[in-house]
């Protein structure tokens, strides 16, 4: 049960397409992937096509608890030790509560370019969650032991999990050639198949406090909480593609690139590029059920009445015999929706001369309803050297206006690895969190990056002649 409780926890507290691995999604010669994020990157790309055979990405955050002295490495040998108790959680002090966790793996896909259109197709399954609350819980130090005596306040707070497919194609084209710029638009469409989901919404602080008789006595509550089961018994591969809801989705982009393309290592003097990701929705309708948790009064109940609720179904009917004094009341129906992870990308990237370049990166999450995973805010700045076979990228980032990130990146010819915070990897510290991705695509040999052919409007990119004076 420990350990159950630890999976939990440890996608909640140190808590996906993510849109912070710069190494996949800000790399001009990744337009395959890029795409996910800003749907006129193809047009951008030296390469006429490109084809991501898979990649993959995984971003934890949180500004609540951490793991002390410890790496992604070490923790997952901790985790696996039979003294492990969870003891080794400790929790900042923080007046509010961010937490983000956020997967991708994308499987084949593809695009490729003719004169002034791409066209492409994708295909992804990915993870999200978050919690988010004005307030911290107080008083709640360990996630195994409540101890005696202390009133424990859990504040409002609404969480989000879900994890799902997706089949998009992805459409863009030049707009506009003022002589001195080109503007580029593009577009995502995307079928949602929505897999295991749920969604817990605290509507007011309770608090509740452990005697030493072993009562526990709470305050009111109002709480609501759904979920949808993954399918059980049968083929494991249909069960995992059994899906519980769907939806449609969609990602608007543009990209205004200022200076000729000279070069593989010179691909435009400035990029300017602004997206909008995940506008959408997944109704779930197959094995689902909602719950309410609304009490007028006190509630007092032993310290072992959770003992014995070892599953999903036997949880929801100690918490409905304590608040309701029966088993059944508190199941409220079917049927939910959880919105997808919405968010404005803007990007500046300016190139220093021989592939050298720097970019600065905003995500924003659009917070439209409760009922939604809410994607983390990061700024990033990124120095990189990129070139045909060779991109070297070093990105300082800053989570939710508080962590500061360092990585780095490296991709050589197809393959892409890398991680947007080193010191989870590889310093003993105060782990909150990790981010690493890694991508493999093929393309053609020889790309299309050589200094354009004088032609009759080859001068709408230089500098007009002086004229003589009349």
């Amino acid at each position: 049960m420990k350990k159950l409780l630890l999976s939990v926890a440890l996608l909640y507290s140190t808590a996906v397409y993510s849109q912070v691995a710069t190494g996949l999604f800000q790399d001009n010669y990744t337009g395959s992937t890029g795409m996910l994020i800003n749907p006129a990157e193809p047009m951008v790309d030296p390469n006429k096509w490109e084809v991501n055979i898979i990649s993959g990405a995984l971003f934890l955050g949180n500004n609540y608890a951490y793991y002390n002295q410890q790496t992604v490495f070490s923790l997952i040998n901790y985790i696996q030790s039979d003294y492990h108790n969870g003891e080794n959680i400790s929790f900042f002090r923080q007046n509010s509560v961010h937490l983000n966790a956020v997967g991708l793996v994308q499987g084949p896909s593809v695009f490729f370019k003719k004169n002034d259109f791409s066209f492409g197709l994708f295909t992804d399954m990915r993870v999200g969650a978050s919690i988010e609350s004005s307030s911290a819980p107080q008083n709640f130090n360990n996630l195994f032991t409540i101890p005696f005596n202390q009133l424990i306040r859990i504040p409002e707070l609404h969480s989000a999990y879900m994890n799902w497919a997706e089949l998009g194609v992805n459409a863009a084209t030049l707009l506009k050639d003022n002589g001195k710029g080109r503007l580029y638009v593009g577009a995502d469409v995307k079928l949602l198949g929505g897999l295991t989901a749920g969604k817990v919404d605290n509507n007011q602080q309770f608090a509740f406090e452990r005697q030493n008789d072993s009562t526990v006595n709470a305050t009111p509550v109002n709480m609501t909480y759904s979920y949808a089961q993954s399918a059980t018994g049968g083929n494991p591969l249909s069960n995992l593609l059994s899906f519980n809801g769907g939806g449609v989705g969609t990602d608007i982009g543009a990209l205004y690139i200022i200076g000729p393309q000279t070069s593989c290592n010179q691909l435009y003097d400035w990029k300017i590029g602004a997206s909008i990701n995940d506008i959408g929705v997944i109704n779930y309708s197959r094995r689902t059920s909602n719950y309410q948790l609304t009490s007028n009064g006190d509630a007092s109940f032993s310290d072992t009445a959770f003992v014995h609720a070892t599953t999903i179904n036997s949880l929801n009917e100690t918490l409905s015999q304590i608040v309701y004094g029966d088993t059944v009341t508190s199941h409220h129906g079917t049927g939910f929706s959880i919105w997808l992870p919405m968010s404005v990308s803007l990007l500046v990237d300016k190139s220093l001369g021989s592939g050298f370049y720097i970019a600065g990166s905003v995500e924003r999450r659009l917070a439209v309803t409760f009922n939604m995973i809410y994607s983390p805010n990061i700024e990033a700045i990124t120095p990189r050297y990129e070139s045909k076979w060779l991109t070297i990228a070093i990105p300082l980032s800053l989570y939710n206006e508080t962590d500061f990130h360092f990585g780095a990146s490296i991709r050589l010819g197809p393959l892409t690895i890398g991680s947007d915070d080193l010191e989870s990897l590889l310093i003993r510290s105060k782990m909150s969190g990790t981010d690493v991705y890694v991508g493999l695509r093929i393309s053609p040999f020889k790309s299309n990056c050589k200094r354009p052919k004088e032609t009759k409007n080859s001068d709408k990119y230089k500098e007009c002649p002086p004229q003589p004076l009349q």
